[in-house]
């Protein structure tokens, strides 16, 4: 039996599997890895997403937090990896 103790808990466990838990009004929702735009699938506009934002940080005008997907506070070709390995994932 697995339980989760907090969100935090389900957030890790979530992406260490691959996926990532968004915390939306209605629930919590589980994305695959990679799925920037929170459509339920990685595909062409998640990476078009990560190339627009490529090597930006806050502040920067092509800065897009949610193509931050190591939580770096910085986009760069681990994203981009990260979006390309787990393409065409969907939940």
């Amino acid at each position: 039996m697995l339980l989760f103790l907090s969100v935090t808990s389900l957030v890790f466990a979530a992406q260490y599997y691959s996926y990532t838990a968004k915390s939306i009004q209605t629930g919590l929702v589980i994305l695959p890895l990679g799925d920037v735009n929170q459509d339920r699938i990685v595909d062409t506009y998640d990476l078009y997403r990560v190339a627009r934002a490529y090597w930006s940080k806050p502040g920067d005008a092509n800065w897009d937090p949610d193509c931050d997907l190591n939580g770096d506070k910085f986009v760069d070709t681990i994203d981009l990896t990260l979006v390309a390995d787990h393409y065409g994932e969907s939940v």
